[in-house]
C-alpha cells in the first residue's frame, strides 16, 4: 500500500494531466454531437410529414378539406407523425401511461374513432419493478390541422368502456392536445 501511494504522489501532475485530457475529450465530444458535427450518414434525415409539421403550423379552428382521402390524415404520437396508430403515449418520456392494441372504426380528415386498452405503471415499488394496470377504452381524435396536403388530427380523448361499449363514469378518461406534446418533444420554435 506504501508502494502505491508513494506512485500516485509522485505521479501527480500526470493523473492531473491524464484525467484532465479525458474530461476534456468527453466534454468536447458532448458539445460536438449538440451542435451536429461531423459528416456521419446517421445525422442525415429524410423529409417526413414531422418536417413539414414544423415548417407551417395552422391553427386547428382554421377549415380544412374535409374531401381530403384517408390516407392523407395523421396524428402525432410524441415527437412522430403516424396514420392510424396503434399505440399513443400520454407519458412520452417514460412510456407509463398511454392507450395501446388500438383498433380504428372511423378514420376521417375531421376525427377518428376506435378503441383500445388504456394502461398505467402504478410504479409501486418503483416503476421498473411496477404493475402495468389495463382497462377498456373508447378512443376520439379530431380538432384537424391542415398542412400542405395532409391532415393532422391533433386532440386525443379516451374515456373507460365496459364490455357493451358504454361509458364508465368512474373509470380512466382525460384528453391531451397532441400537437402541444408534438411541439414540446420537438421545441418550441417551428419554422
Amino acid at each position: 500500500m506504501e508502494t502505491l501511494t508513494f506512485w500516485v504522489r509522485s505521479h501527480r501532475k500526470f493523473i492531473w494531466l491524464i484525467s484532465s485530457g479525458f474530461i476534456l475529450g468527453v466534454g468536447l465530444l458532448f458539445i460536438s454531437g449538440l451542435l451536429n458535427f461531423g459528416n456521419s450518414t446517421s445525422n442525415l434525415k429524410t423529409p417526413s410529414p414531422s418536417t413539414d409539421l414544423q415548417k407551417a403550423l395552422p391553427l386547428a379552428t382554421e377549415p380544412v378539406n374535409v374531401n381530403m382521402p384517408a390516407r392523407n390524415v395523421y396524428t402525432l404520437v410524441c415527437e412522430t407523425t403516424d396514420q392510424k396508430p396503434t399505440e399513443f403515449f400520454i407519458a412520452c418520456a417514460d412510456g407509463n401511461t398511454g392507450l395501446t392494441k388500438i383498433k380504428w372504426k372511423t378514420w376521417t380528415a375531421l376525427s377518428a374513432t376506435g378503441s383500445g386498452k388504456y394502461f398505467s405503471n402504478d410504479c409501486k415499488p418503483d416503476c421498473a419493478n411496477g404493475y402495468f394496470h389495463y382497462a377498456p377504452v373508447g378512443i376520439s381524435i379530431d380538432r384537424p390541422v391542415e398542412i400542405k396536403s395532409r391532415i393532422f388530427l391533433t386532440r386525443v380523448t379516451y374515456r373507460e368502456i365496459d364490455s357493451n361499449g358504454n361509458k364508465v363514469a368512474d373509470g380512466p378518461n382525460g384528453s391531451w392536445d397532441a400537437l402541444a406534446q408534438y411541439q414540446e418533444m420537438q421545441g418550441p420554435k417551428l419554422d
